[in-house]
This record gives C-alpha cells, sequence and structure tokens, in this order.
C-alpha cells in the first residue's frame, strides 16, 4: 500500500470512529502511530478535520450527485464519497487521484461493490460542480446558511436570531477557517529574544499577537513543536486565553486558586505573570487531567501545587484570587475542534449555564473580601457568559471591575472581555473580574 493509500485508509477509519461510535477527533489523532512519518500524519490529520468541519456540505453534494438522493448507501461508501470530495474541493491533490485513490478505497472495504458508483459520482462532480444546486436563501435562510458553511440547524438560528445574517455568516467563515498554532513563550526558561533567535534560525515564520509574549506560525512542523514543547520552551494556548491571567494580574505572595484547571495552560501563564512568586493551587476533578498539569509543571518550571478537587466544594477559603475557566459548550473554538460543532446539541448551553452558575455561586465563598473572581469561557454564547454573570451579581456582593488593561476593541460596554474569531483572529471567549465588595 501506498503512502497516500495508507493516509486515506487511515482518515477513513477515524472518521468511521467519530460518526458511528461518537469518538472524539483530537483524540484519535493523538493516537496515531509514532512510526507514522510527519507528512502522513499531517494529510491525514488535513483529511480527517476538513471532512468533519465540511460534512454537512459534502453530504448535500453527495446526495445531488447520486440518482437517488436518499439513496441508502453502507456508511463506508458514503464517507469514502465525503472523502474525495473534500480532496477535489478543498485540498490541493489532483482531482484524478483523488478520484482514483477514492476507487481503490472503495475496492478495498466494500470489495469492488461500490467502486464503479463512485467513480461516477466523484467525476460527475468534477464535470459538473456548477450543477449543485443549494437551499434557496430566499424560502429557508437558515437551511441556506447551514448547508453552505455546514452547521447545525440549531447553531444557525441562534446565531440569526442573535447577530443577523451578515455577522453569523462571517461567524460561520471565520469558525471553518484552518487556524494558525498560537503559542506563549515560556520566559522562565528562555527569554524572548533568544527564542525569536531560535524561530529566525530555523526558518519558522511567526507573528506577534496583540498580548505579550503570545504568537502565532502556520508554518511550524510538528517535530520542532514537540521539541519546543518537551523542552518547556513554549506553551500551547490560544491568545484569548492570555486574557483571564492578564485581568487576574496575579502579585508576589498572593494565594490563587485555579479550581478548574487542566490541562494547565491557565495555571502556568499566572505562574509566569507572577514570576513564580504567587503560591497557585492548580487543581481538576480527574486525577488524569491532574497529571497533565503535573507533566506541564515539571516541563515549563512553573511552580504550581496541583491538586485533585471537585470545583463544587473545594478546600480552602480566604483566597485572593479565584480563577474559574469554567466547563462550557467550546462554541468559540469550533476552528480547532472541529467535530464539537456536531456533538453539541441546544440543550447543552442550559445545562452547561446552570452548572456554571453554581461553580461561580461556590467560587464566591472561596474568596477574600476585596479579592476577587476571574471567570473565563470559550464559548461565544450569551447564555453561558453575560446571562451567568448577570445572575450572579443579583445573588451575591460582587462588581465588574473594568477591563481597563485590556485594549477596548475586546472590551465590552460594561467591562468585560469578548473575543470573536472574524474580528480578532483568534478563538471566541469571554472573560471577567469581579470584586468582592
Amino acid at each position: 500500500m501506498s503512502n497516500n493509500q495508507n493516509s486515506r485508509a487511515i482518515a477513513l477509519d477515524i472518521l468511521k470512529r467519530v460518526e458511528v461510535d461518537d469518538a472524539y477527533v483530537d483524540i484519535l489523532l493523538r493516537g496515531l502511530p509514532d512510526a507514522l512519518p510527519v507528512k502522513e500524519r499531517a494529510f491525514v490529520s488535513e483529511l480527517v478535520r476538513g471532512t468533519i468541519r465540511w460534512k454537512k456540505r459534502l453530504d448535500w453534494i453527495t446526495g445531488r450527485l447520486l440518482n437517488q438522493p436518499d439513496q441508502k448507501l453502507p456508511h463506508d461508501v458514503r464517507l469514502i464519497l465525503w472523502l474525495g470530495l473534500y480532496q477535489i474541493i478543498y485540498t490541493r491533490v489532483p482531482p484524478f487521484a483523488a478520484v482514483n485513490e477514492s476507487v481503490r478505497l472503495a475496492g478495498r472495504v466494500a470489495k469492488g461493490r461500490y467502486s464503479g458508483l463512485v467513480n461516477a459520482v466523484l467525476r460527475n462532480y468534477i464535470r459538473r460542480p456548477h450543477d449543485i444546486k443549494f437551499p434557496d436563501p430566499k424560502l429557508d435562510p437558515v437551511a441556506a446558511l447551514g448547508v453552505e458553511k455546514s452547521f447545525p440547524k440549531w447553531m444557525i438560528q441562534r446565531w440569526l436570531s442573535l447577530w443577523g445574517l451578515k455577522f453569523t455568516t462571517e461567524l460561520c467563515d471565520a469558525l471553518n477557517a484552518t487556524p494558525k498554532l498560537s503559542f506563549r513563550v515560556n520566559r522562565s526558561k528562555i527569554s524572548v529574544k533568544d527564542f525569536e533567535e531560535i524561530l529566525f534560525k530555523k526558518n519558522i515564520s511567526f507573528k506577534r499577537t496583540v498580548l505579550p509574549f503570545y504568537y502565532v506560525s502556520d508554518v511550524m512542523p510538528y517535530t520542532k513543536q514537540t521539541e519546543f514543547l518537551e523542552q518547556g520552551l513554549m506553551t500551547v494556548q490560544d491568545t484569548s486565553a492570555g486574557f483571564p491571567g492578564i485581568l487576574a494580574d496575579p502579585q508576589t505572595g498572593q494565594v490563587i486558586a485555579d479550581v478548574c484547571a487542566a490541562p494547565g495552560g491557565k495555571s502556568l501563564h499566572l505562574a509566569e505573570l507572577s514570576e513564580n512568586r504567587a503560591i497557585i493551587l492548580s487543581a481538576d476533578l480527574r486525577p488524569s487531567r491532574v497529571g497533565m498539569i503535573k507533566t506541564a509543571q515539571v516541563k515549563t518550571g512553573a511552580r504550581l501545587h496541583p491538586l485533585v478537587a471537585d470545583a463544587r466544594f473545594f478546600p480552602g477559603a480566604e483566597f485572593d484570587t479565584v480563577m474559574l475557566d469554567v466547563p462550557c459548550s467550546g462554541l468559540g473554538v469550533l476552528r480547532k475542534k472541529t467535530d464539537m460543532r456536531w456533538k453539541r446539541k441546544p440543550e447543552d448551553v442550559k445545562q452547561l449555564s446552570g452548572l456554571q452558575l453554581d461553580l461561580l455561586c461556590t467560587a464566591a465563598t472561596l474568596v477574600r473580601k476585596g479579592g476577587c473572581i476571574v471567570y473565563s469561557t470559550c464559548t461565544i454564547d450569551p447564555q453561558e457568559n453575560e446571562q451567568v454573570v448577570d445572575q450572579f451579581m443579583r445573588r451575591f456582593p460582587f462588581k465588574v471591575d473594568p477591563a481597563i488593561s485590556i485594549a477596548e476593541s475586546f472590551r465590552t460596554d460594561s467591562g468585560m472581555v469578548r473575543t470573536w474569531p472574524q474580528l480578532h483572529d483568534m478563538d471566541g471567549s469571554f472573560a471577567v473580574k469581579l470584586i468582592y465588595r
């Protein structure tokens, strides 16, 4: 089997596990064999992430190309058609190669029964791509945008009702873009100047972002990423995730509880901002995830106190700062977690907002008078953001500390921090600093 055939077979297997077994893309891709060459690994990742991202649009096209749009096909065959169409439409793979490899794949998994159909469908698309008719936006704007941009109906409905057509369209486009690698330099291990010199010498282009010591790069090889991470020279973290640490503004001697900390990125940032002079309890509910914090701590040299603890029953009180990065729907990170859009349901937002309010109310009992809670999410839904904070402040004597240290383009009128993929070229997120009066 050639390398390309092997890559496509691996991608098909992962897609099947995601679609049939409801497995997670990130976990399956992390489990790729170490022996898989770097280029093959990258190709598999692109095929899987891209096909999952665009599956609604790809399935619509598939239906229009079949003689019977609702024709029942074996799941493997439908996935092979998605994979083939993805390569033809969205990659630099020559169309004839995408067709030939798809036909071979069909021959292997379906014993040749569907090779002719796969060949005909894909070649038909190549001949007449403009014959595909999508839903009419005038008749059904939700269906039209959902198919064209490949998002679930409920998300499109919700976003249109909140922000209108133009904003929603631009948001969808941003969430469909392939994200660059975002990272923060670990200044306790290396100076910014020295790290930039390493990148220059290795011909790795990069760009500084709006926050100090945060960068993006779209050309850092996987081997170099791994090397830098193992050496503790950098932490992979989106720039948006740096705002909570800046709002917290940790000081020497302060006692800080990061109560939903895994995998530890925000705890590491707090340690770095305080020059390892704050006392930081970095906790998570599951021992395996606390293990991730400990691993990151060892690599970076950050001074943390990892512990297993439930944020709803957290040990201790009178903390100067409670960092509360709550479990959320993740609707702000859909460009990175490509399967999340299909796993989320509308009721998740309501259920999660209830948990978030409970966690925030618990955090209120942990803070000393004059101390603060930094509440943050990686979602764009106001029900999990402003509405949770508003409900909380009606119950407890906390006030918003306006984020005057943050650039105005990221601040709301009420002093909270909002980031948007289409406006800021980073993940969608929310953060607010709440002072105990």
